[in-house]
């Protein structure tokens, strides 16, 4: 993201997402050669647009991104010399393996306007906003994290009913997410 407060957005966002997908991914998976050689996962994401909750849309484009991303197959051969190894990638594109993922969650923001709350705040409903909750959730509904902001105060009766909402809503995204991957990967 670039302009005014780009920095601090940027690694808002970045800490936000890094802290979600922390469990999700399986890092011992992820070895080609123990203590030496391993694949590493990068998540970037482009912001065109900065209308509506950032960390939403770019929690849903990790986790579909994450979902279909694949591996190429590889060998490790040892070398001439003891110490040393080989790593040979695939050159077929089809000879691949998917992440090994548990439980991906995304994002799902509530902003109290006034004594209700909305979810995937517009611009207008962002600038009256008194508070606002980002909860994690995975696709079974469980919420993972939670994080607030603004200076206004949310009564333990509403955080409850935000807290069902965002886990509904979590569900429904996420399965929808992945009946988009998979009319995708048929398609292919």
């Amino acid at each position: 993201f670039e302009g005014r407060g780009a920095d601090t957005l940027n690694v808002q966002l970045t800490t936000g997402l890094e802290r979600m997908l922390r469990r999700a991914i399986d890092v011992k998976s992820l070895c080609i050669v123990p203590k030496l050689q391993c694949w590493v996962v990068y998540v970037d994401a482009t912001v065109l647009d900065s209308s509506g909750s950032l960390a939403d849309a770019v929690s849903m484009a990790a986790y579909a991104a994450l979902n279909t991303t694949t591996i190429p197959s590889i060998e490790v051969v040892k070398g001439d010399q003891s110490a040393e190894t080989i790593i040979e990638v695939s050159d077929d594109p089809f000879e691949t393996t998917s992440l090994v993922l548990h439980h991906v969650p995304i994002t799902v923001s509530l902003t109290k306007v006034g004594s209700c709350f909305v979810v995937d705040a517009s611009a207008e409903e962002e600038a009256c906003k008194s508070a606002g909750v980002t909860f994690t959730v995975d696709a079974e509904g469980m919420i993972t994290s939670t994080s607030k902001s603004g200076t206004g105060g949310i009564s333990p009766a509403m955080l409850m009913e935000m807290m069902k909402v965002a886990s509904k809503s979590g569900v429904a995204l996420i399965k929808r997410i992945d009946q988009v991957i998979e009319r995708n990967e048929k398609r292919q």
